[in-house]
């Protein structure tokens, strides 16, 4: 009886304690374990509620969340820790299996359950509103600072590439509240916090990557609403952009760019024609996963990297790096992923009961989609982003008739 009174109590107060993850996934605060490999706050926070949630609400409901990341998740986990049979550190390829284990096999489906419980969907939602507040206020904070050169403009994270991805990934879920009938007021504050957040990002990945994922969103939603979305657009890069201290726009084609100044290639392009060698090397089971930068220099052969300027960090393709890493098989996987969670989330956000819920499915869409143009330019599973990245598939596949969402009898948000 006392263990069922706990399991009751549990279940009750873990779907408002999943949103600790959404707010500490950010903090630069991690515990080096091995070269190369940290453990962050979230990292434990992950498993111990992943466990708590099994043992609350038992395995039979927790399998109807499970599941539908089982076939992707389980087959990228899974060729993730194969890879390890190329690996020249077998240790450092099992801990991105389980990492990828922590955020598709877990992370992935606590999000879903606990969006699933309509009580706890605003709290998740407010959550992630925070982390992207204040994420922005430190990256603001680092633009404002003139002696920053622009890569330090880069809130809690490594450079402006992985924060301008995350910011990305945050504005596009903002933009999607944007795009409902709310109250006037809380749609001119939305709109508002995203035209800031716009004059945070240096990276021309993060620029695209947003503009991306907030034009989908738009046309989802349907011609007067992608008319509106491209007016702000156009108002921000011609009336606001030339008026901001730094020059933003200039910076931004300039960390894409494939040759600088001077007319040298910038190395970053060379790096990615290697990585399709290493790729096309080792087709099925890549060089092993986590070891992209030990084997790289192997395959650049006769490229012409000589001269130019070198690539920034973080600057290399997510998808090339995978494939080099893990192999076609398990790229294949992630990107079946990320794909199944947009067709949901499209196909159920312009449904929705309410315009919560609808903000929620097709905020989750913005995420993914801002995720997978950000990753064309950046390797974008590291601390903070990944977490955020399973949060956006659990809010778009919660409404495609995956899970069982609000149960009846329960007012829509």
């Amino acid at each position: 009886m006392i263990w069922e009174r706990l399991r009751v109590r549990l279940r009750r107060f873990l779907p408002h304690s999943v949103a600790v993850l959404i707010l500490t996934a950010p903090l630069p605060v991690s515990v080096q374990v091995a070269p190369k490999l940290h453990v962050t706050l979230a990292d434990p926070l992950v498993w111990l509620l992943g466990l708590a949630a099994l043992w609350a609400v038992g395995w039979g409901t927790a399998w109807r969340f499970f599941r539908p990341f089982l076939l992707f998740g389980g087959l990228f986990t899974g060729w993730t820790l194969l890879s390890g049979l190329n690996s020249d550190a077998p240790f450092r390829s099992a801990a991105e299996g389980v990492q990828a284990a922590e955020y598709f096999l877990v992370a992935a489906p606590l999000f879903a359950w606990a969006l699933s419980e309509t009580a706890s969907r605003r709290t998740l939602t407010v959550a992630v509103l925070l982390a992207v507040l204040g994420t922005l206020g430190w990256g603001l904070w680092h633009y404002a600072l003139r002696e920053l050169p622009p890569f330090e403009v880069r809130g809690p994270f490594p450079n402006r590439t992985v924060f301008g991805g995350y910011m990305a990934m945050g504005l596009a879920a903002v933009a999607a509240f944007a795009f409902e009938p709310f109250p006037f007021w809380w749609r001119g504050v939305a709109v508002l916090l995203f035209l800031i957040g716009l004059c945070s990002l240096l990276s021309g990945g993060a620029l695209l990557a947003l503009a991306v994922a907030t034009g989908v969103l738009a046309f989802a939603k349907g011609r007067g609403t992608y008319v509106v979305w491209a007016f702000l657009m156009l108002v921000w890069g011609l009336g606001i952009a030339p008026l901001l201290p730094r020059p933003n726009l200039e910076l931004a084609r300039e960390s894409v760019a494939v040759f600088d100044g001077e007319g040298d290639p910038v190395r970053r392009y060379a790096e990615w024609q290697a990585a399709v060698e290493m790729a096309a090397d080792h087709p099925v089971l890549g060089v092993g996963a986590g070891m992209y930068q030990r084997r790289i220099g192997e395959y650049y052969g006769v490229l012409p990297i000589e001269g130019g300027r070198p690539a920034e960090p973080d600057s290399q393709n997510l998808y090339l790096v995978m494939a080099g890493s893990i192999g076609l098989p398990g790229l294949l996987a992630f990107l079946g992923l990320l794909g199944a969670a947009l067709a949901a989330g499209l196909t159920s956000g312009r449904s929705g009961e309410g315009g919560w819920t609808r903000a929620l499915r097709l905020g989750g869409v913005g995420i993914v989609a801002a995720f997978m143009v950000a990753g064309v330019w950046s390797p974008m599973l590291v601390r903070g982003v990944g977490l955020l990245l399973a949060f956006g598939l659990a809010a778009a596949m919660e409404g495609g008739g995956t899970f069982p969402c609000a149960r009846k009898g329960k007012e829509p948000l």
